[in-house]
């Protein structure tokens, strides 16, 4: 047989405590709040992943619209350049009394093609003032302007808006 302290430990060992309101209430909100702590490092974590993720898209974007500014200032400057070429161009012209049309620009995509050939294809045809006038329904002493209706008056005041 045992002896009497050897049954104490193993009993000790053995038997549950006790089980008390207070000490089953305790264990409940001990278990609770580290279900909370472990929600909120969960949350946290994804916060973190979600803040990195969106600093790296807005990098992107950041890296894509400086991009996209150089292309524009780039292309701006190309096309001011190309502006102040045929601004000299056509000063050239009108110093040395060049007959070439200065006012239509020579680009295909500005209708220079459209200007040249309806003016060509119509030089001639209609000989003198009185002629044209007939075809454009112009009275002999009219200038061709229609009078505008009178516009909308505004209170010079600006107290309506």
């Amino acid at each position: 047989m045992q002896s009497h302290e050897e049954d104490m430990e193993i009993g000790y060992e053995d038997k549950p405590q006790l089980v008390t309101f207070e000490g089953l209430e305790r264990r409940f909100h001990d278990d609770v709040f580290n279900l909370i702590k472990e929600q909120s490092d969960a949350e946290d974590a994804e916060n973190i992943r979600h803040k990195e993720k969106l600093i790296e898209i807005n990098d992107k974007y950041q890296e894509k619209l400086s991009s996209l500014r150089a292309q524009q200032t780039r292309r701006r400057k190309e096309f001011l350049g190309k502006e102040l070429e045929e601004i000299l161009r056509r000063y050239q012209q009108a110093e040395t009394g060049n007959p070439m049309i200065t006012n239509v620009p020579n680009e295909p995509h500005r209708y220079a093609g459209s200007y040249h050939t309806y003016h060509s294809a119509h030089d001639g045809h209609l000989d003198s003032y009185r002629e044209r006038a007939s075809v454009f329904r112009w009275s002999q002493g009219a200038d061709g302007r229609v009078p505008y209706p009178r516009g909308r008056d505004y209170d010079q005041t600006g107290a309506r808006h």
